[in-house]
């Protein structure tokens, strides 16, 4: 199953990233890893490696990570940052991955997300909205950061 989440603002944006590297959640004691740059959209800016909070937060103000310049012409309070596209995998899948402990249950997942985010980046689009024009237009360009989560969120400290 796939859950697709907008964030409406950088704000809304950085706030659920901060929630992802949280060292008392996902990343807590190595059970959880760090995200990656991918797709096309990320090669053309030279995003590469491991995500740092200063990158994504750059990404989120419409910023360039690198030159601080502004990745497009107009940026807005309110506006679409980006999708969180969550993938979800039947707990049985989940249980069998944590007894097999040789990773192959995670791999075949994991390029089950790849092959769909390729999918995906072939249709991306972006609006056109410039000198009264109402259409959109593909770009066929994506970046997306898989983070793997390997344990549940706390409740009630548990």
């Amino acid at each position: 199953m796939i859950k697709i989440t907008q964030s409406r603002s950088a704000e809304a944006a950085k706030q659920y990233f901060t929630s992802l590297v949280k060292s008392d959640y996902y990343l807590a004691d190595g059970q959880e890893h760090p995200g990656f740059y991918h797709g096309k959209l990320a090669e053309r800016l030279g995003l590469k490696g491991e995500v740092t909070k200063d990158a994504f937060y750059s990404l989120c103000d419409n910023l360039h990570p690198f030159t601080l310049e502004n990745l497009t012409p107009k940026t807005k309070n309110e506006r679409t940052v980006g999708y969180d596209l969550t993938y979800l995998c039947p707990k049985s899948v989940s249980i069998a991955n944590a007894l097999s402990k040789d990773g192959h249950i995670q791999d075949a997942f994991m390029e089950s997300v790849h092959a769909t985010m390729l999918e995906v980046e072939q249709d991306i689009q972006t609006r056109v909205r410039l000198h009264g024009q109402d259409m959109d237009r593909n770009t066929n360009e994506l970046l997306y950061i898989p983070f793997v989560h390997q344990t549940a969120r706390p409740v009630d400290n548990h």
